[in-house]
């Protein structure tokens, strides 16, 4: 090879190692410059939980995320299957096995096992009506009263039987109906063992062992549909 083609292959060389240098120069450089503070900044969209409000890059990170919430509730009742998510939840349901009803009205001394329940059965004694129909100014005292009085003038009826074609208005009446099918009977008699679909048949099965109206006030003989009734009647007499 002649001196000249190997200065040429040499200076080849040399060109080649300057050109792979700068280009490594090029790669560390730190974005900066007004053409790279110019590019507009894309938010990164996240999936939120509606359950704790943490966010995730990507729906398959939340659904991992959501599925141990859906599959497991923390607090379970250990006499049947169900579980809560709330030790509360779990201690008022507890109480639907034990009996327990630790919230007294100092009314009429009715107990529940629910406090929420107990406050709402005040409004039996103060008599007020908040619910107020729009329709006919009918008043309340419980909302449940309210949208049950409400179709009285839509006509709706959303409660419908699954054994026949019959709808009511309220979900009691549909109770009581799906009885006339099933022949349940969940009200008995506690002196001969008798049992009844409907509670007030109870109520007048019950004379002929007591002579009179379980219900009733043995003072001054009036009658009321429940015992509930009857306990805020006798205030009436002390």
């Amino acid at each position: 090879m002649t001196e000249q083609a190997i200065l040429q292959r040499n200076m080849s060389s040399v060109n080649n190692t300057l050109n792979f240098i700068d280009h490594m120069d090029d790669e560390k450089k730190p974005f900066s410059g007004e053409a790279h503070l110019k590019q507009p900044v894309q938010p990164e969209e996240r999936y939120s939980c509606k359950i704790c409000d943490l966010s995730f890059p990507t729906k398959s990170d939340l659904e991992k995320h959501r599925e141990p919430r859906v599959a497991i509730k923390p607090y379970p009742c250990e006499v049947c299957s169900a579980s809560f998510w709330t030790k509360r939840d779990l201690e008022q349901h507890i109480r639907t096995h034990t009996g327990e009803k630790p919230f007294f009205c100092d009314v009429c001394g009715t107990s529940f096992s629910i406090k929420s329940n107990m406050r709402s059965h005040m409004k039996v004694h103060t008599r007020e009506k908040p619910y107020s129909c729009e329709i006919c100014n009918q008043s309340f005292s419980y909302k449940l009263h309210l949208n049950r009085h409400i179709r009285t003038h839509t006509g709706e009826k959303p409660y419908s039987c699954e054994f026949c074609d019959q709808s009511f208005t309220d979900d009691s009446n549909l109770k009581q109906h799906v009885r006339t099918h099933t022949g349940e009977k969940p009200y008995c008699c506690g002196v001969c063992g008798m049992s009844f679909s409907r509670r007030f048949i109870l109520t007048r099965h019950m004379k002929k062992h007591t002579g009179k109206d379980p219900n009733s006030c043995e003072i001054c003989n009036k009658t009321f549909s429940d015992k509930i009734h009857l306990k805020v009647h006798m205030l009436a007499h002390r």
